[in-house]
């Protein structure tokens, strides 16, 4: 009996694995550590980063192979390798690269140049060297990019060896990578700024691969996240996404079917008939009628339909066939205004903008903040970038740099760009 247990349990796993990775994944895993002097000095972490990462690969079924301390020779012949492989295995293929070592870049002040790999045993008396004997970043990208999805993840102490002797105004840190489709592209640090050698990197990026229900974008969300606070705020991770769609590397398993009851119908929020119809009206084109459902839905506290009608009326509702739509402030005051009394985090974030660029209302920085802060405390991004610029610009008194940080952090880790854009300016500054 025990034995039938056993084989059945096999079996589920083995439907499991099959339905979760009908792709072929395969991944190649550097850590260079032993470095002399010529080429950067000895580094503490990447052999060690470079193993946690090829065992969190392989329990999420990729095939991993881990070379560590490459010569140039035998890192570009496992770049050909890998680009092999991935020929080989089909149209259907997820990479994953990932580098952990010194690393440097030729650019002039982030003007051309490119990113390179130092091999161990690598001798560089000057940036030039980087041609000859480092291994460009670009080519290996370039070369998996053959894969349906590809990854590639560079974790390299950029602190150019030669940069104080060689008399050229050298770019700090690296310059970012171009962008193609289907390449997912991450880096330790961000652009012109020194990855620290502990900063965490690893082990944070080695547990979110091996959490389940994650999307690729989540993952390294979470790390750029924890690097920042391991970091005490002085290193924000950096990735630049070209993969259509979400890829996930741990699926979670889907719970055992269990007879349940199904509950009551749960009641509709207030006003849901009037959001549905204002909402069918607007794709129809049929703005005016549209507006006047949606307010009669805010009217009942819903706090969605305020924010739908207010959009609308930054938008413009043409009242006569034929007439340009002009943006209505005021109108959309009004609605933001209710919506952010019915705890709306959207619509007091947009109310806050109106107040701050003087749009319908008289300009008031200080009554901005306000809702700002309402709607950064309920975790709206946007809201958050606004709060930096107040503080960044000394809307509000004397400017206050470290202020602006904290708040675009918050914003960027709430997912707005923005917000993630202006926290790396400051950071490079």
């Amino acid at each position: 009996m025990q034995r039938l247990i056993g084989f059945f349990i096999l079996l589920a796993m083995l439907a499991l694995s099959v339905q979760a990775q009908a792709e072929t994944r395969l991944a190649l895993v550097v850590g260079n550590a032993n470095y002399d002097a010529a080429a950067g000095g000895r580094l503490i972490k990447p052999t060690s980063d470079a193993q946690a990462i090829a065992s969190a690969l392989e329990a999420t079924g990729f095939q991993v192979t881990l070379l560590l301390d490459t010569d140039e020779n035998a890192l570009e012949e496992a770049i050909l390798d890998h680009q092999r492989r991935i020929s080989s295995s089909g149209s259907d293929t997820v990479s994953f690269f990932y580098y952990a070592g010194h690393g440097a870049t030729d650019s002039d002040n982030g003007l051309g140049g490119a990113n390179y790999m130092i091999p161990v045993g690598a001798t560089l008396r000057s940036p030039d060297d980087l041609r000859i004997r480092g291994v460009r970043l670009s080519d290996a990208i370039e070369s998996f990019s053959r894969a349906r999805i590809s990854f590639v993840v560079f974790d390299a102490c950029r602190n150019f060896p030669f940069a104080r002797s060689s008399g050229r105004s050298l770019t700090r840190g690296f310059i970012p990578e171009t962008e193609i489709t289907g390449t997912f592209i991450a880096f330790s640090s961000a652009p012109r700024t020194v990855a620290d050698d502990d900063s965490g990197y690893a082990t944070a990026l080695a547990e979110a691969i091996t959490t389940p229900g994650k999307d690729h974008v989540d993952i390294f969300r979470a790390v750029r996240t924890e690097v920042y606070n391991q970091t005490r705020q002085r290193q924000i991770a950096w990735y630049r996404d070209g993969v259509l769609g979400d890829f996930f590397f741990a699926t979670a398993a889907p719970p055992a079917p269990t007879p349940v009851v199904a509950p009551p119908a749960a009641p509709k929020p207030p006003g849901a008939e009037y959001l549905a119809r204002g909402t069918a009206l607007l794709e129809e084109g049929k703005t005016d009628v549209a507006v006047r459902e949606l307010h009669m839905g805010c009217g009942t506290k819903n706090g969605d339909a305020c924010y739908l009608a207010g959009m609308t009326h930054l938008e413009g509702v043409a009242r006569i066939e034929g007439e340009t739509p002009r943006p209505n402030y005021r109108s959309a005051y009004g609605v933001f205004e209710r919506g952010c009394r019915w705890d709306h985090m959207k619509s007091c974030s947009n109310l806050a903008a109106l107040i701050a660029n003087g749009h319908g209302v008289p300009q008031d920085y200080s009554k901005a903040q306000v809702f700002y802060q309402k709607a950064c405390e309920g975790d709206h991004g946007p809201a958050c970038t606004g709060l930096g610029l107040i503080a960044l610009n000394g809307l509000l008194g004397e400017p206050s740099v470290e202020a602006a940080k904290r708040h675009f952090s918050k914003g960027c880790n709430l997912g707005d760009e923005e917000a993630c854009d202006r926290h790396l300016e400051l950071v490079i500054e």
